[in-house]
């Protein structure tokens, strides 16, 4: 009897377990000594990577697991080619949006959200439409089966978090773990992945072209005094300024305004901005607060802004659009739909109608739902 030969995605998935199973006995190895040695130094390594997290105006240091974990090449570069497929399809929404009554149900925007879209949207933003998000998905690496274990749950596509913290951490590891372990393994080769910071910041530079703004002058726009969650825009800024010598504005919308048609931050001007605020924020912070949210409104109009108003739609509903055939038939090409259909989870707003399950069979959404309660979750859309 004779076993089918793997394939070579079987095969990557077999080369993980071993490269994860290679990192576990390098640990094993170690003394208890080395590793409480390891314990004892990652909070001070990790705070001075400004691994931190603000809470009720109190910094506190980010806790890092001591075990690296490892991903092949091939596995990175089909996770690549997966998430652009995936965001490709998500930049795509606002237009989508405009033409179709359909995907406004799917995707609802508030009425004030909608005015925004309709004042802002324009030719510009067809031709260069940035968006840098962030997919969350699930993956087992170790597994023969691992591209069929990638499902993704939800997309966040403007004000994302991670860009400083994943490569601090990354660095964290190769610098402080990685030397202890190669001296209980020396064949362990393991490098930190591509530096997210110059990706991110590759792309505010290449918008800036992109759109004729010849001073590329960045500015990161967040609730700047809010005093909690993650503050990783001011690290950012250090980071570039003492990296590449780049000057990197850092503004509370509260501070940006008006003079002579530009958009400017105490004394400079504004070409670009990176934003960490969803419209309805914005919307607010107008409404509530009596704050002025016309320079935001003009970056917005002019293509200034990271991510467009495409991040507005980062809905966990959107993945109705990937998922259902009255959408992925009319929109999207078969190399686009097999990967939804792969690796996109079905996901539908809960309400009394009628919905396509992923077999093709048509029902009634709460009844459905009431069923098959034991292997669905309820989440919020758009929190």
């Amino acid at each position: 009897m004779t076993t089918a030969p793997l394939t070579p995605a079987e095969e990557q998935g077999l080369s993980g377990l071993s490269l994860d199973s290679q990192v576990r006995r390098a640990f094993f190895a170690m003394p208890s000594e080395t590793v409480l040695d390891l314990v004892r130094r990652f909070p001070e390594e990790a705070a001075r990577r400004k691994l931190t997290y603000m809470r009720d105006g109190q910094t506190e240091t980010i806790r890092v697991m001591l075990r690296p974990t490892g991903v092949m090449p091939d596995q990175l570069a089909y996770l690549h080619f997966v998430s652009l497929t995936l965001i490709n399809a998500l930049k795509r929404l606002p237009e989508l949006y405009i033409q179709d009554f359909a995907v406004r149900a799917a995707v609802p925007l508030t009425p004030p959200e909608e005015k925004w879209l309709w004042d802002c949207w324009g030719p510009s933003h067809r031709e260069n439409n940035p968006v840098f998000g962030r997919l969350d998905a699930v993956i087992d690496f170790t597994s023969p089966m691992w591209k069929d274990s990638l499902h993704f749950v939800e997309p966040n596509l403007s004000g994302v978090g991670g860009i400083h913290l994943i490569p601090a951490c990354e660095q964290l590891m190769a610098e402080v773990v990685l030397p202890v372990v190669q001296t209980y393994d020396p064949h362990l080769q393991m490098e930190a992945g591509q530096d997210l910071r110059e990706l991110f910041i590759q792309e505010m530079l290449d918008h800036a072209e992109a759109i004729g703004r010849a001073g590329r002058s960045v500015c990161f726009i967040e609730p700047k005094y809010a005093g909690d969650g993650v503050m990783e825009q001011a690290a950012l800024a250090e980071y570039y300024q003492a990296r590449h010598g780049l000057a990197v504005l850092h503004a509370d919308p509260t501070e940006l305004y008006m003079k002579k048609g530009e958009v400017w931050y105490e004394d400079s001007l504004v070409d670009v901005g990176y934003r960490d605020y969803e419209v309805r924020d914005i919307i607010a912070l107008e409404a509530d607060e009596g704050v002025d949210v016309k320079p935001l409104r003009t970056l917005f109009k002019q293509n200034r802004i990271v991510s467009s108003l495409a991040g507005d739609f980062d809905h966990k509903s959107c993945w109705e659009i990937l998922t259902d055939s009255q959408f992925t038939q009319k929109y999207f090409n078969a190399d686009e739909r097999q990967v939804f259909r792969r690796h996109v989870l079905w996901t539908r707003v809960l309400s009394e109608r009628r919905a396509t399950l992923p077999d093709g069979e048509t029902v009634d959404l709460l009844e459905h739902t009431r069923k098959e309660q034991e292997i669905l979750v309820l989440k919020p859309n758009r929190s």
